[in-house]
């Protein structure tokens, strides 16, 4: 991962959600060489337990 944004959010939490973006951004997939890199938008969404 390159670059991680947060786009929105209604958690009540900047730590948390600091915490995430962090933990995103250090995904590491692998990168191999004559592979061109590609731009995929992943959203994720946290649900309340039910």
């Amino acid at each position: 991962v390159s670059f991680c944004t947060l786009q929105s959010t209604d958690l009540n939490a900047p730590t948390l959600t600091q915490q995430i973006v962090d933990r995103v951004s250090s995904f590491d997939f692998g990168a191999k060489e004559d592979i061109v890199a590609v731009t995929i938008i992943y959203p994720i969404d946290f649900l309340p337990a039910a």
